[in-house]
């Protein structure tokens, strides 16, 4: 927004956003303010020889932490001063002072030029009006109203000092600069100007002002709600298909909409995007009415949904003959294999390594959410198989009863054993672990919801009765990443009968507890569910008609868990039977 205002002759117009104080933010007769979202007031003075209000002179980050490290001093300016160059004719117009010494002990502070005993410029006598102890927590603010003509290397300091804080960190961010009007070099030892940068002596917070300059004027910025815009709600396509987004308000035709991305211009968009995308419409007016210039901004997220893979159509026999039956069958389950986890650290730990085998048994859980699956194109329907990336072979003896069982939570941290899962797996014998990816195919799919947090758990035993006296070695490590919330939980033990006999695949076990977000990587196996409709109406994967002699095509719709589609068709050629004439 652009601001006016018109000074006296000969005056230039300093901009601010308060009523004192503050650096001047712009000048001239025209300002033009940064982006605001409700009415905000500025403020305009007039100002000759380069004037400017009271300003603080920045500080660094560490201007303030002089309450930290120091102590209270005496010194004088001959031995401890500041040193600063006036960049331009200027008014050093209050300074901070921390005093110890008690209330009404008189101090003098002088600046000199180009050392301690060079001629003097100015100087200010007063008393102590606050008492500081132990550290500095009272400042006294000194109207010095030093007027310091241009020039370099002024040494301020006292001829008197009350008994103020010299602040001390390992090293000041000096220069303390004002562009253009006043430049703090550092600190010195008597006559070095800026030899040293690890003490403040004594004086904080300067205020200057430069030039003449008036009071400060309200130039009130008012901010006009726009008309509001309506945008067409979210929505969700196949991939491949296209969708029309919409923006409207009562104020048009005087809006202007902007689309991003892409820039398109219109309050009409037709989109076909491969991935899930938010697109975002900017509505200014661009008239001279009374919202000119009024602008705001809406968003609608187009979410894509992959499509079933194109059906293969096999036909047996391939050969038909009159009205001999024939069987088409229609296969589109988009099976895949994904890695949930791409870390590079390993897992070395019993009862959470998949191949805990350095105790007699273990049971093991691990957490996957939804979106991380989701990410993967792993959406709605089978999970068919896991694999685990063996790193280091650890284990010695063969592991007993290993299964796999699978299940959906709602919870988002393992703090505990999840409950009824589904055994999708199960060793016919012992295992050993080779190295490399060990992959262990489900006995039946499991069909997940889509949006649910997915549990699989490892077991083995190899002593359920308590019979072996040390059926246990080693343990395997695998490939795993770090993840955000706590993914691992298992126990491990070894079995003691008579006193101690469990099934610790089968039940919770009083075995130690071992919980991580140390999660091992896993490769899933995964197949959409898919359902057919084919031209004859029949819903099955495989249909048996009885063509007419000649050709005749057949068609198939595969349908996904998210209503999308793809299609094929194959043609039958039934020939007709022979006839022997004699």
């Amino acid at each position: 927004m652009d601001l006016q205002a018109t000074g006296s002759a000969n005056t230039t117009l300093n901009w601010y956003t308060a009523a004192t104080g503050g650096v001047a933010i712009g000048t001239g007769n025209t300002f033009t303010t940064p982006t605001i979202s409700s009415s905000t007031n500025f403020y305009v003075a007039a100002s000759a020889n380069g004037g400017q209000g009271l300003t603080p002179v920045p500080g660094g980050n560490t201007w303030d932490q002089y309450t930290t490290v120091g102590n209270f001093q005496t010194a004088a300016i001959g031995s401890a001063s500041m040193v600063f160059d006036a960049l331009t004719t200027l008014n050093i117009a209050t300074i901070d002072i921390y005093p110890s010494a008690t209330l009404g002990t008189s101090f003098t502070i002088e600046v000199r030029q180009t050392s301690s005993t060079g001629t003097l410029v100015t100087s200010y006598t007063g008393v102590t009006t606050v008492v500081n102890s132990g550290s500095p927590t009272i400042a006294q603010t000194v109207p010095v109203n030093f007027n310091i003509p241009a020039g370099s290397n002024y040494v301020i300091g006292f001829a008197s000092n009350p008994s103020t804080w010299r602040g001390n960190i390992t090293n000041f961010p000096y220069p303390f600069l004002l562009p253009g009007i006043l430049n703090i070099q550092g600190s010195s030892f008597g006559t070095s100007p800026g030899s040293t940068l690890i003490y403040q002596y004594f004086f904080y917070n300067w205020v200057v002002t430069t030039g003449c300059e008036s009071a400060r004027t309200a130039v009130a910025a008012t901010v006009t709600t726009p008309p509001a815009i309506t945008v067409s709600s979210n929505v969700t396509i196949c991939d491949g298909q296209s969708t029309t987004l919409t923006v409207g308000s009562t104020n048009d035709p005087d809006y202007s909409y902007v689309w991003t991305p892409s820039g398109f211009n219109g309050s009409s968009y037709s989109v076909n995007p491969t991935a899930n995308t938010t697109y975002t419409v900017t509505a200014t007016d661009t008239t001279a009415g009374p919202n000119a210039g009024c602008a705001t901004v809406g968003s609608v997220t187009v979410s894509v949904n992959p499509i079933p893979s194109v059906p293969s159509i096999t036909q047996d026999p391939l050969v038909v003959c009159g009205s001999s039956p024939v069987t088409l069958t229609a296969t589109s389950t988009q099976p895949g294999v994904a890695q949930v986890g791409t870390g590079t650290g390993t897992n070395v730990s019993v009862g959470q390594s998949p191949f805990s085998g350095n105790w007699e048994g273990s049971k093991i859980q691990y957490l996957m959410t939804a979106a991380e699956l989701n990410s993967l194109n792993i959406y709605a329907g089978q999970l068919t198989s896991v694999a685990f990336n063996v790193t280091n072979i650890g284990v010695t003896f063969a592991m007993s009863a290993f299964t796999v069982k699978i299940g959906q939570t709602a919870t988002a941290a393992l703090t505990g054993y999840e409950s009824g899962l589904t055994q999708v797996y199960a060793a016919p014998g012992t295992i050993l672990p080779t190295s490399g990816w060990n992959t262990f195919t489900f006995s039946s799919p499991f069909m997940w919801n889509g949006t649910s947090n997915v549990v699989i758990e490892v077991c083995h035993n190899n002593d359920p009765t308590g019979a072996c006296a040390s059926c246990y070695g080693g343990t395997s490590t695998v490939q795993s990443t770090t993840t955000a919330t706590q993914t691992v939980y298992g126990q491990y033990a070894d079995n003691t009968a008579p006193t101690d006999p469990w099934d610790l695949c089968s039940q919770i076990s009083t075995g130690t507890v071992s919980q991580s977000s140390n999660r091992p990587n896993m490769q899933i196996g995964y197949g959409a569910t898919t359902n057919f409709l084919w031209s004859t109406g029949a819903i099955t994967p495989a249909i048996t008609v009885t063509p007419p002699t000649g050709t005749t095509n057949y068609s198939v719709v595969a349908t996904n868990v998210f209503g999308c589609t793809s299609s094929n068709n194959i043609d039958v050629t039934s020939a007709p039977i022979a006839t022997l004439i004699c």
